[in-house]
């Protein structure tokens, strides 16, 4: 059952968010992620167990973030992590 919330307070900041955008998961909450933190902050991963990469893309296709953000989560975010770790592994 989802609450209705005229707000959401993450750390020092308060948020207004449509009760829709506080599902726990699919492209809604991808939705909501982004306008907290920022898709530069999101990394797309999985456990791979039951909800699989399949459902996880399928989440990241239908919500509505934007191309750039979207390829940020799919994959850009991941690799500038791993180029940092690679940069300081050398050094």
């Amino acid at each position: 059952m989802i609450r209705e919330f005229t707000g959401i307070q993450i750390g020092p900041r308060q948020f207004e968010l449509p009760p829709a955008l506080l599902e726990p998961f699919g492209p809604r909450a991808i939705e909501a992620a982004v306008s907290i933190y920022d898709a530069e902050r999101i990394v797309c991963g999985t456990d791979g167990t039951e909800f699989g990469c399949d459902w996880t893309r399928k989440a990241l296709a239908e919500a509505q973030t934007g191309e750039e953000a979207r390829e940020q989560i799919l994959y850009g975010n991941a690799a500038a992590m791993l180029a940092r770790v690679a940069r300081a592994a050398q050094d």
